[in-house]
């Protein structure tokens, strides 16, 4: 599978557009930029969604972090919940707190697997 493109990635307005793009040093001294993305701002909507893209690597490796978290926390009886298997100790609050925390560790799951997709 492909990488995507390392960051961190920056934003410049040029015109109506906004292109995202990141920069490498090489063992030259030169500089080499890689476009990532070019967003037309003709309502006022690209560049906040530029702002996004240019976000992304920085994004994906927090929910990474957050999910590696959550799923330690869910799996090996972390510091939030009884041991593995143990439920009935729960509280009514623990119970809830723990299913919204699965819920999200799932739905961070996909995304993750969305945003590392290869499109070979």
């Amino acid at each position: 599978m492909t990488e995507h493109t390392p960051g961190p990635w920056k934003s410049y307005n040029h015109g109506n557009d906004v292109i995202i793009m990141q920069s490498e040093m090489l063992d030259d001294g030169g500089m080499y930029a890689y476009h990532i993305a070019t967003v037309h701002d003709r309502d006022g909507a690209g560049t906040p969604n530029a702002h996004l893209i240019e976000t992304a690597p920085d994004l994906l490796a927090a929910l990474e972090d957050v999910r590696r978290i959550v799923a330690n926390q869910l799996d090996n009886s972390g510091l939030l919940f009884p041991a593995r298997g143990d439920k009935s100790k729960l509280t009514p609050e623990q119970a809830h707190l723990r299913e919204r925390l699965s819920m999200a560790s799932r739905i961070a799951r996909a995304a993750i697997a969305k945003a590392k997709e290869s499109t070979n």
